[in-house]
């Protein structure tokens, strides 16, 4: 954190609320802003931060071992800019692709849904990049259609039935945010990065590698 930095101010509701008979600490809400600096030396960057705090009772046993309690506050960020990624997006990622994966990072911290809808956006960009076609087969007389992206998946497993599974499981948390109006959760977005990740390293990182050079020197018996 950068020094003094951070600014927190109690809500005009919250400071209305302290003469009433209910109150207690845990009511207190508040507002915080803040920058922080990433402590690598190669890296440096500046990170604005802002959200809500609250406080937590807990509890503990002094110096002489009486039960007592305290209350810690607690800081939920509701925005970061700019937002760290949830996993790294391999070099080789289509740009388009690459744009909609990090702008779902940016909203993971304001609106789960809308990262769901982002990320399965970046499916419709990244199957086009990889030469998936939008489109149906032009029928003569008839306008262009548009292909469901379940068909599009459909063809690429066809080809990488691993990543396509993958891909096709973000795709259906994605549908969930973007029409089901339940709301997609802390641990579903989690879950997706992790198995979209997982998708861009089948497509684009090269596990072949270390089996291709082993394959070269036993065919030389020797440095190859």
């Amino acid at each position: 954190m950068i020094k003094d930095a951070l600014k927190v101010e109690e809500t005009g509701p919250s400071r209305s609320e302290h003469g009433q008979e209910y109150w207690d600490p845990e009511h207190i809400q508040k507002r915080f802003s803040g920058l922080f600096r990433c402590n690598n030396d190669r890296c440096g960057e500046v990170v604005s931060a802002t959200g809500n705090t609250d406080l937590i009772e807990v509890y503990y046993y002094d110096e002489n071992g009486i039960p007592d309690s305290d209350y810690n506050e607690r800081y939920w960020p509701l925005s970061l800019n700019p937002a760290p990624h949830i996993f790294d997006i391999p070099e080789k990622c289509p740009e388009t692709a690459s744009k909609a994966i990090t702008a779902g990072f940016a909203l993971f911290w304001i609106d789960r849904d809308a990262c769901g809808s982002k990320w399965r956006l970046a499916i419709e960009e990244l199957l086009t990049e990889l030469g998936i076609s939008r489109f149906r087969k032009r029928v003569k007389g008839r306008p262009l259609q548009t292909r469901p992206l379940q068909d599009r998946i459909n063809s690429f497993k066809l080809k990488n039935p691993e990543a396509g599974e993958c891909l096709e499981a973000v795709k259906w948390l994605g549908n969930h945010g973007t029409h089901a109006g339940s709301g997609l959760k802390d641990d579903d977005i989690l879950k997706a990065a992790e198995i979209l990740e997982h998708a861009l390293d089948l497509i684009y990182v090269d596990r072949q590698g270390p089996i291709k050079a082993a394959r070269k020197i036993n065919k030389k018996k020797g440095p190859a």
